[in-house]
């Protein structure tokens, strides 16, 4: 149980924090920069504030005592961000571990994503995640971890689940609002690369790089097709309903049109060299769901935002496959 309340009571147990939070009467944009703005330096809790972790790791019931609607209704939209809260935390662990970040930079991209169907913070995470596999597999420095995971963290920030042509744009701007300078100087990169690198992620500007962090954020961008069939339908699924609400068309039509779309712009798909030797064959990997049966698919569907680690959804496609 996780308390809220606007006047202070005994700490609650609450996930994996032992924090209470204080709050009035916040809009609900107001209250997801309430999240991080309040915090002290060091992640821990202010007098008249909250950690990121508090709001990050909480459990899905959440008591509200003596807590305006729209705090309620704020509340509810922080909670909706995070689902496959199971698979979120073993990304971000990977993230930690595989560059100089800590915790508190997921709450900043947490509290500026939005709560879309496929743009959102699960979908930023994955390509952090991707990118630095992307990365590692070609030798990139630290530095240039770091900088891909930051951009990755917030490419999407602005991100309306519709794309607009000034959604990077806005991303950038929140990213050069929150993210400080000598944290950028601290990790081996700058505002103009963090821009520059956001601004790559504009699907029109795929292919049109020679930077080789580019490529790699363009490819990660897009990990969501590039480790296999199974993951592809465990990551993208939420993208049916940013297309249409259709998945049966969603599989069928317009995963053909995007590899073709691909393909229009760099034959073998991938722009780097860490995804050109690691990435899954897109093709391939949509021949065989396109073998699997329609129940493969409407179960996708339908588990898109449960908390399910991917190795049991594998398992339980490969159930499906087999009856």
């Amino acid at each position: 149980m996780y308390w809220i309340s606007s006047h202070k009571t005994s700490p609650a147990k609450a996930g994996f924090c032992d924090w209470i939070i204080f709050v009035e009467d916040y809009t609900l944009w107001d209250l997801a920069l309430y999240v991080f703005l309040m915090r002290k330096k060091d992640g821990s809790v202010s007098e008249d504030g909250f950690s990121v972790k508090d709001i990050v790791f909480t459990n899905k019931y959440v008591e509200v005592s003596k807590a305006s609607p729209g705090v309620k209704e704020a509340l509810n939209f922080l909670w909706w961000k995070l689902f496959r809260k199971q698979e979120n935390e073993r990304k971000m662990n990977f993230i930690i571990a595989h560059s100089d970040f800590d915790f508190s930079l997921f709450g900043t991209a947490h509290a500026l994503s939005q709560p879309n169907d496929y743009h959102n913070f699960w979908h930023q995470i994955g390509v952090a995640e991707a990118a630095i596999t992307f990365a590692e597999a070609q030798w990139c420095s630290r530095q240039e971890i770091n900088l891909l995971v930051v951009t990755a963290l917030l490419h999407d920030a602005g991100h309306t689940g519709v794309a607009r042509i000034d959604d990077e744009m806005v991303s950038v701007e929140l990213a050069v609002r929150f993210i400080p300078a000598e944290l950028c100087q601290k990790l081996g990169f700058t505002y103009e690369q963090l821009k520059n690198l956001i601004l790559a992620t504009t699907f029109s500007q795929r292919g049109r790089y020679d930077w080789h962090l580019a490529k790699i954020i363009q490819d990660a961008d897009l990990g969501n097709v590039s480790f296999g069939p199974y993951y592809r339908l465990y990551a993208s699924m939420g993208l049916a309903d940013e297309f249409g609400g259709d998945y049966k068309k969603f599989i069928h039509q317009d995963q053909q049109w995007f590899i073709n779309y691909l393909e229009s712009i760099r034959p073998g798909w991938f722009l780097s060299d860490g995804a050109k030797k690691i990435g899954a064959p897109l093709q391939a990997s949509l021949d065989t769901i396109l073998s699997w049966p329609e129940e493969v698919y409407e179960y996708a569907y339908k588990v898109k935002q449960d908390d399910i680690l991917f190795d049991d959804f594998q398992k339980h496609i490969d159930a499906l496959i087999q009856q």
